[in-house]
């Protein structure tokens, strides 16, 4: 470290400022803290990051599945092909384009 403070102290002196800034930058991004936490259901932290892993699984199948709830359909359906059930077919069918438009008017609501 002080061999890299040295040479900026040198950079400046030599008025080499595009060097000199270069070498601030560098040293400052050098270090950057990454802290990989996320909070349970309960409101408890998990820092493991099994654990952390775990936690999105469950949280993107809570959702799926209230989706899945909204929409009347299983993956099991879907998987399977079969289209008895109709609002299973309307997913399957190609979006129109009021559906699209309404899309992205939700999107850029947002």
């Amino acid at each position: 470290m002080n061999g890299e403070l040295e040479n900026m102290e040198m950079l400046r002196k030599q008025h080499e400022c595009r060097k000199f800034y270069k070498e601030i930058n560098m040293a400052r991004k050098q270090f950057k803290p990454r802290v990989n936490i996320c909070r349970n259901e309960d409101g408890s932290f998990l820092s493991n990051e099994q654990e952390i892993l775990d936690r999105w699984v469950r949280h993107f199948d809570k959702l799926l599945k209230r989706m899945n709830d909204n929409e009347g359909v299983t993956f099991t359906n879907i998987s399977s092909n079969q289209t008895s059930n109709a609002k299973t077919q309307c997913i399957t069918d190609a979006p129109t384009t009021e559906e699209i438009e309404t899309a992205l008017k939700k999107l850029k609501k947002q």
